[in-house]
């Protein structure tokens, strides 16, 4: 995500509806590719917007889309632990 934010003279992301807003990059650490965007959205859309979430991954099927939120360096076992 960093290495496509980087040098750009334009941020928009897209939300839930499909809309795009403008967003600022506050902040960005190119080695773990993450960055904090600050989105400038408008009173009437910001009232709309519900937080995610977290859902269970048990009732997942082949092909359906999803979103993963966390640490892509964390590495877990298949007995859960961590390394």
């Amino acid at each position: 995500m960093v290495h496509d934010l980087q040098g750009a003279s334009e941020v928009k992301v897209t939300l839930f509806d499909q809309s795009s807003v403008d967003a600022a990059v506050v902040g960005y650490d190119a080695d773990k590719d993450t960055a904090v965007l600050k989105l400038e959205i408008p009173p009437e859309k910001a009232a709309e917007l519900r937080p995610v979430t977290v859902g269970n991954s048990a009732g997942l099927l082949v092909g359906q889309k999803v979103l993963a939120i966390g640490e892509r360096t964390l590495v877990c076992t298949a007995t859960g632990h961590r390394e």
